[in-house]
C-alpha cells in the first residue's frame, strides 16, 4: 500500500493521462494501471501464493496453488482524482481474503491509502482497525459511531450513480441526512470506520472490490454490512454474490447492527 503512495507522488498530474476502456467501459488512466502494478508487483516478490482480482489487470496470478486472494483497485474515486488532483480523499483499494474462493467472513487484510492525507486505513481479522500515518509513522485505533437507529439525524452516503440506487435508496429519504455523494466509494466506507457517518447504501456492480475490500474493516471497526434482505455479507462468497451486472443487489453497511437491522426493514418497507 506504502508502494501505491511512491506511485502516486512520483506521477504526479502524468498520472491522469487515459490509457484505454477497461473491461467495466471505464476509462482507465496512467494512475489507475501504474497503482495497481506496484501492489501485484510488491506480492509476487513476496512469494505469496495468492492470486488477484483487480480492476485493471483482471485476475492475476491464478494457480492451483494459490490459497490466498486479493482484490485490488488501483485509484477508487476516478472522478476526484481528476478534478481534485492530490486533494481529495481518493485512494487505492487492497483486501486480502483466505482460500480462493472465499467469503467474505474469510478476509484477512482491508486497506484503504488516501493519497492526499498520507493516511492508510486498514484493519487485520481479529486486531482491528487502524490509521496509519506516513507523515509521522503513527498509528490510532478507528471505530464506528455508536448510531442505533435511523431518524433525520444520521448521516447517510449513497452510492446515486445508478438508476437502481437512485429507486430503492434515494426515493425513500426526502428529509433526512444524505451527505452529498463524493463519487468515491473509499471516501464513503473509510467515513463509516471513522464515525463521521453513519450508514453507507449502494448496490453491487463491478466486480464489487470495494465491498469485498472494506468488508473486513467494517467488521474490525465494529460495523455491519447486509444484503438488501437484512443477510450479513459473512456467509456470502466473494466470487458468487451480486457478481450478475443483470441484477444488482443493495448492500447496507452501517455503524451498528441496530441500526442496519432497521435501515434494512426501511428500505424493504
Amino acid at each position: 500500500m506504502k508502494n501505491s503512495y511512491e506511485v502516486h507522488q512520483s506521477l504526479g498530474l502524468d498520472g491522469l493521462k487515459p490509457v484505454r476502456t477497461n473491461e467495466f467501459g471505464d476509462t482507465a488512466m496512467t494512475g489507475d494501471i501504474e497503482a495497481e502494478k506496484s501492489v501485484i508487483k510488491t506480492v509476487q516478490e513476496s512469494g505469496l501464493p495468492m492470486s488477484i482480482v483487480s480492476e485493471e489487470h483482471g485476475e492475476v496470478g491464478f494457480s492451483e496453488q494459490s490459497v490466498l486472494l486479493g482484490i485490488l483497485d488501483g485509484i477508487d474515486g476516478s472522478a476526484l482524482y481528476k478534478t481534485a488532483h492530490g486533494v481529495g480523499r481518493y485512494g487505492t483499494m487492497f483486501g486480502v481474503f483466505n482460500g480462493n474462493d472465499p467469503l467474505y467472513s474469510d478476509y484477512i487484510f482491508g486497506g484503504v491509502m488516501e493519497h492526499s492525507t498520507r493516511r492508510l486505513f486498514y484493519s487485520v481479522k481479529g486486531k482491528g482497525c487502524f490509521i496509519l500515518d506516513l507523515s509521522n509513522n503513527k498509528t490510532i485505533f478507528m471505530g464506528t459511531s455508536s448510531v442505533r437507529s435511523l431518524d433525520n439525524k444520521t448521516r447517510i452516503y449513497v452510492d446515486e450513480a445508478s438508476e437502481f440506487n437512485q429507486s430503492i435508496f434515494m426515493s425513500k429519504l426526502p428529509g433526512y441526512n444524505v451527505m452529498k455523494n463524493q463519487r468515491c466509494s473509499a471516501l464513503h466506507y473509510t467515513s463509516l470506520i471513522l464515525g463521521e457517518a453513519d450508514l453507507v447504501l449502494e448496490s453491487t456492480r463491478k466486480g464489487n472490490l470495494e465491498i469485498a475490500v472494506t468488508y473486513g474493516m467494517i467488521r474490525e471497526a465494529g460495523g455491519v454490512a447486509m444484503s438488501g434482505n437484512g443477510e450479513e455479507l459473512a456467509n456470502k462468497k466473494y466470487r458468487s454474490f451480486g457478481q450478475d451486472k443483470n441484477f444488482p443487489i443493495p448492500v447496507i453497511s452501517a455503524a451498528t447492527l441496530d441500526l442496519a437491522k432497521e435501515a434494512v426493514q426501511f428500505f424493504r418497507g
